[in-house]
């Protein structure tokens, strides 16, 4: 039978590359380790190590076995965490992923409105973007993750997730002053943009960017891509391109000489929380939950991002 101390243990001999190192990180005796190993051999009955002076590697089907180990032991360390945070009530710490322009609006008000209601509660913050800050939730290494679907394209949201819709963030077109079509009150249609040259974003940015243009019959000439807001802005204001900028990101940064024009079909990402069912529950999440949807509802009403009902 396969144990999970069999798991970790490959998990650690293919970490570390020697039986004995692995060993002494899981503060096992050598003889123990290597009696487990022999065990985990006989279960799926072929060699799971190849023994060289001075380094340890997999099997093919060591190999094989590895990948399936990280798969169960990170999902119990998720199922420990879950468990765990259960019984933590007000106290403890919340780990957040968040994508750069929810960080710099909606995360801070939110976090601060929680610690100065519950100021036992804890945060740290990375920053990732879907479907990487997404992953981290899966695995445990986080409570809440901020993240965001497309509308147009129309992108699934995550199975198995508990999502908080938190607001709509509408994507402008920014343009450099004496653009042609700078100036316009009306939406400028994505058709009178196919002769422009583009500046992209990050990967999901630059799908959204490309098939929003391919629904108006053009192929985008993408001149510059870059995940750096603040460079996006520079580049448009000096005349290298044009640009479609989130409504988030715009009201967290000096415009500068960017002139902004509505677009038509408008794109739009839908901002949402996400965590797990069992999560939820816990006091100090299920707080940051409310104060994210608290904050939201503050920012559509002072002008931010477009009107999107939150429910639960």
């Amino acid at each position: 039978m396969i144990e999970i101390r069999h798991l970790q243990l490959l998990q650690k001999v293919a970490a570390t590359g020697s039986l004995s190192a692995a060993a002494r990180e899981l503060g096992f005796s050598q003889p123990a380790a290597s009696q487990q190993m022999r065990a985990l051999e006989r279960s799926v009955r072929t060699p799971i190590l190849l023994r060289n002076p001075g380094n340890t590697t997999l099997t093919e089907a060591g190999e094989i076995l590895l990948q399936h180990a990280e798969e169960v032991l990170a999902r119990l360390a998720l199922a420990k965490k879950e468990i765990a945070a259960i019984t933590n009530l007000e106290s403890g710490t919340v780990r957040l992923a968040s994508f750069p322009s929810s960080s710099a609006t909606i995360l801070p008000r939110a976090l601060s409105m929680v610690s100065q209601q519950h100021p036992g509660v804890h945060f740290t913050l990375v920053e990732a973007e879907p479907p990487e800050s997404l992953s981290l939730l899966r695995q445990g290494s986080c409570e809440i993750v901020i993240g965001y679907t497309y509308r147009r394209p129309l992108e699934t949201e995550p199975q198995g997730l508990l999502r908080i819709p938190l607001c709509d963030d509408p994507l402008h077109l920014a343009l450099p002053r004496g653009h042609r079509l700078a100036g316009k009150t009306q939406p400028v249609s994505m058709n009178q943009l196919r002769r422009e040259r583009w500046i992209a974003g990050c990967p999901r940015c630059r799908r959204q960017l490309v098939e929003t243009c391919q629904d108006a019959g053009f192929e985008p000439d993408i001149a510059f891509s870059t995940d750096d807001y603040l460079a996006v802005r520079s580049l448009v204001s000096e005349g290298f391109g044009v640009a479609l900028l989130s409504g988030l990101m715009l009201s967290s940064v000096r415009l500068g000489t960017l002139e902004l024009c509505a677009v038509k079909p408008a794109p739009v990402r839908a901002i949402s929380a996400y965590t797990t069912p069992a999560l939820a529950k816990v006091p100090a999440v299920r707080a940051t939950l409310e104060a994210l949807a608290t904050i939201s509802r503050k920012l559509r009403a002072e002008g931010g991002p477009g009107p999107l009902p939150v429910s639960g």
